[in-house]
């Protein structure tokens, strides 16, 4: 989560990055194109099969953030 000061307060944002587990290429959801299909997905994940030829899962924390991860 990132936070910046503004005025007399905060603000404070989700990090939509995460990187591939296995060669640790950085990805962005700018459009929300994986949070769309993790909401829409029965278990809250997504597959993505990264330029490496490797697959892994992604998904979003209880904060908002995104988190890969290996099964």
């Amino acid at each position: 989560m990132t936070c910046k000061a503004i005025g007399n307060g905060f603000i404070c944002m989700a990090d939509i990055e995460f990187s591939c587990p296995h060669c640790g290429k950085v990805y962005y959801d700018k459009n929300d194109k994986y949070l769309n299909k993790c909401n829409t997905n029965k278990n809250w994940c997504v597959r993505i099969k990264c330029s490496c030829k490797k697959t892994f899962y992604m998904t979003y924390d209880y904060m908002g953030n995104a988190r890969s991860f290996l099964l």
